[in-house]
C-alpha cells in the first residue's frame, strides 16, 4: 500500500510539474537554467563513426534511438522523452529538472516509481546524470544499479529504468554501438553547437537515409521503429513553428501519411519504397516553406515566447 501511495503522490507531482507546454524541451528544463540556451544549443556530440559501412550503419541506427521517445515507455514516452533528454548529444544535462525525480538540477532518480514501477523503491536518490563519452571503456556501468557491461546496462534502462518494450535485436545493438562510438578523442572544437532549423532539417533526412538502409537489410521491425522515430521527430519540429501554418497542417498530414505506409514496409516493401520516395519530395517541400518563417530556433523567438508564458 505504502508503494502504491507513493506512486500516486508522484504521478500527480508530475501532474504539476510536467505540464503540457508548447515544446516538449521546456517539461524537463530547471526554472533557474538559461532555458533560451537551453532551447537553441546543444553541447557538441564526440561521435567516432565507424569506416566498416555495416558497423556505421549500426551506429547511425543507435543514433536515431538515442534521439527516439518511441524507445522508452510509460509516462517518459508520453511526454516525448528520449535518452537524449538526459544525456544531450551524449553528455550530461545540467539544466533537467523534474520534481519528483531531480535534486539539484542536472540529477535523476534512476529508481524512481515515477518512470518505472519496477526499479522503484520508495526512496529518493537522485545522482548526477553522467556524460556516457568513453563509457564503453569502464568497467561498471550505472551507479544505483550497476551493470557489468554496456549491452546489460543500456537494456536495463530502456526496459526497467523506462518501461520500454523490448526492441527490436538490430535497435538495441545499435544502441550499444552508439554509445560505444561516444569517444573523448572525438569531440570537435566547438563545445557547443547551435539548434538551428538547418540542423533540425538533416537529422530528419539522416533518419530517412537510416530508414532506406535498414530496410535494405530486410528487417522489419527496425525499420519500423525508424519510421515511427521519423514521424515523432516531425512532430518536434512542428513545435518550433507554433506560428506557421504549414507546422499545424502539412507536417501532421505527413506524419498521417508516414503511418499509412507502416503496414507496407512489413507487407510489400517495394510499394513502401515507392511511397516513402513520393513522401520524401512532400517533405522537401514543406521544409523549404517552412524556412521563410521564424521559428523558435531563433533564441529572439524563444525568449519572447518564455517571456510570454511566465
Amino acid at each position: 500500500m505504502a508503494r502504491i501511495s507513493l506512486l500516486l503522490l508522484a504521478l500527480a507531482g508530475m501532474a504539476i510539474a510536467m505540464p503540457a507546454q508548447a515544446l516538449d524541451d521546456l517539461n524537463w528544463l530547471s526554472p533557474d537554467a538559461d532555458r533560451a540556451a537551453a532551447l537553441t544549443t546543444a553541447p557538441a556530440e564526440c561521435l567516432a563513426r565507424p569506416a566498416d559501412p555495416g558497423q556505421a550503419w549500426r551506429v547511425s541506427l543507435g543514433q536515431v534511438a538515442f534521439r527516439s521517445p518511441a524507445l522508452l515507455g510509460g509516462l517518459a514516452a508520453r511526454n516525448g522523452m528520449s535518452c537524449d533528454t538526459c544525456h544531450r548529444n551524449g553528455h550530461g544535462n545540467p539544466a533537467f529538472f523534474i520534481a519528483g525525480v531531480s535534486g539539484a538540477p542536472g540529477t535523476a532518480d534512476v529508481t524512481s516509481a515515477i518512470f518505472s514501477q519496477t526499479r522503484g523503491d520508495d526512496t529518493a536518490n537522485p545522482v548526477p546524470i553522467p556524460d556516457l563519452t568513453d563509457a564503453a571503456g569502464k568497467s561498471s556501468f550505472g551507479t544505483m544499479r550497476p551493470a557489468r557491461d554496456l549491452p546489460g546496462f543500456v537494456h536495463s534502462v530502456m526496459v526497467e529504468e523506462f518501461q520500454g518494450q523490448e526492441p527490436a535485436p538490430a535497435v538495441a545493438e545499435g544502441l550499444v554501438a552508439y554509445v560505444g562510438a561516444l569517444k573523448q578523442s572525438a569531440c570537435p572544437s566547438e563545445a557547443t553547437i547551435p539548434l538551428s532549423f538547418d540542423h533540425a532539417a538533416r537529422e530528419l533526412s539522416d533518419t530517412y537515409a537510416v530508414l532506406f538502409a535498414t530496410m535494405d537489410r530486410h528487417d522489419p521491425k527496425a525499420a519500423d521503429f525508424v519510421l515511427r522515430s521519423l514521424n515523432l521527430a516531425l512532430g518536434r519540429l512542428a513545435q518550433r513553428f507554433p506560428g506557421a501554418p504549414e507546422a499545424v497542417g502539412t507536417l501532421p498530414a505527413l506524419g498521417r501519411d508516414l503511418g499509412a505506409i507502416r503496414p507496407l514496409i512489413r507487407d510489400d516493401p517495394e510499394a513502401a519504397r515507392r511511397a516513402l520516395t513520393a513522401w520524401r519530395a512532400r517533405m522537401d517541400a514543406a521544409l523549404r516553406t517552412l524556412s521563410a518563417h521564424e521559428s523558435m530556433f531563433d533564441r529572439r523567438a524563444v525568449e519572447r515566447f518564455l517571456n510570454a508564458v511566465r
